[in-house]
């Protein structure tokens, strides 16, 4: 690995490792519905600005996917991208530290979470461009694998920091968010000035003629001429359906065991040590064996997770149900962060001088799969949890299927 690419290496590890111990002290499964419920005992609010994060780090993805070509410098354009959104952590904080509990914060607190998104979305396409340029292939799963581990245990830390703060009792609420949200908002700023450490490779790409109409078009073509890419998007998808099940597991559980906060804090802690294994492991089969591999054994999980559940039903077994349900987090912990073996494998198999445009897609196709959360919670209400966990076997299982017509890369 030359000089340039080896500190690029240290780089995007370290960068990522300040944006994962960030993020959860904006977590929408748990920082922001408290601070919500807080504010306004509203909790359609708290599902409205995690949606708005959402979104808006897909949408601008396909509109990199077409500017990107424009620009220049990646890591300037990064740095100052995210600056100029994450900067608003602090113009909200001003708002809350001044008008407290009131319609000001809550207006606030939803741009945040707005300009939160925005600066994911906007990043997200140069920042992988610049990891298939600048990293090996070879190295790449070695990569992920690091980010994730690493990123993990800072996410990890900071969950404990989050529930150190929340429990004193000495801090009052809102110095207590105060804090909460300073912190996640100074590690997003050190996770913005890492990017202006990092080197660009050189594309000598040209910016395409065509407007951007004309792009979006053009779409259509560039999914259809790349068989492995066609091949990759129908196993995502597939694997995709796991979302359905995803928020009802602890849930499940809790219906099925009654059980209390300190069991359902185990099953979460379980959860959290899985995304932090997990994320490491998926890079490492990437990276010392095949991606196609590590999208398979992704997929397999994926599988095994609602079938284990679906023992939840057998009689006979209530003494093994919370070891049961223990296994079942941690895997689904896991399987979170399965993602490196399919972007890695998209950004070797897509020619370099379209790569952001592959990578903007690919976000832009996964936008409705956003939904599925919300709609496997509202099948499960209709059917049951168990129809979902049927269906997520089921498509899980073709997704397995298609990722045999996967090349061995």
């Amino acid at each position: 690995m030359s000089r340039k690419k080896s500190s690029n290496f240290f780089y995007l590890v370290l960068e990522e490792i300040f944006y994962y111990t960030a993020n959860p002290f904006f977590e929408s499964g748990s920082v922001l519905p408290v601070f919500i419920d807080m504010l306004t005992n509203n909790m359609n609010l708290a599902a409205l600005a995690a949606t708005l994060r959402n979104l808006l780090f897909i949408i601008p993805q396909i509109m990199m996917g077409y500017y990107a070509f424009k620009i220049k410098k990646y890591p300037r354009f990064m740095t100052y991208a995210s600056l100029f959104f994450r900067l608003f952590i602090f113009v909200f904080l001003f708002i809350y530290f001044i008008y407290d509990v009131s319609l000001q914060t809550v207006i606030g607190f939803l741009l945040l979470c707005s300009f939160l998104g925005l600066a994911d979305g906007i990043i997200n396409v140069p920042w992988l461009d610049l990891i298939g340029g600048s990293i090996r292939e070879s190295d790449r799963g070695k990569l992920f694998s690091y980010i994730l581990f690493l990123g993990g245990l800072g996410g990890a830390l900071a969950g404990i920091i989050i529930k150190s703060i929340l429990h004193n009792a000495i801090f009052l609420t809102q110095t207590k968010f105060l804090i909460i949200f300073g912190l996640g908002g100074l590690f997003f700023i050190l996770s913005s000035l890492t990017f202006a450490k990092m080197e660009d490779y050189q594309r000598g790409k040209k910016a395409p003629e065509e407007s951007f109409i004309v792009f979006l078009k053009k779409m259509p073509q560039y999914f259809m001429a790349n068989k492995n890419y066609i091949y990759v998007m129908i196993t995502l998808i597939l694997n995709y359906s796991s979302f359905l099940a995803l928020p009802l597991y602890i849930v499940f559980a809790r219906r099925l065991m009654v059980l209390d906060d300190y069991s359902i804090g185990i099953l979460i802690s379980y959860q959290v040590l899985g995304t932090v294994i997990g994320g490491g492991m998926w890079g490492l089969i990437s990276h010392y064996f095949t991606n196609r591999l590590s999208i398979q054994t992704v997929v397999i999980t994926n599988i095994l997770i609602p079938i284990l559940s679906l023992f939840a039903f057998v009689p006979g077994l209530n003494m093994l149900h919370f070891t049961l349900w223990k296994i079942i987090c941690f895997a689904s912990g896991a399987a979170i962060v399965g993602w490196p073996g399919f972007m890695n494998y998209i950004i070797s198999v897509v020619p370099d001088n379209k790569r952001a445009v592959y990578i903007g897609m690919t976000n832009t196709i996964s936008l409705p799969m956003t939904f599925l959360t919300l709609l496997g919670s509202l099948l499960a209400n209709y059917y049951s949890i168990r129809f979902i966990l049927i269906l997520v076997v089921f498509f899980c299982f073709l997704a397995f299927l298609f990722s045999f017509a996967l090349e061995k890369r």
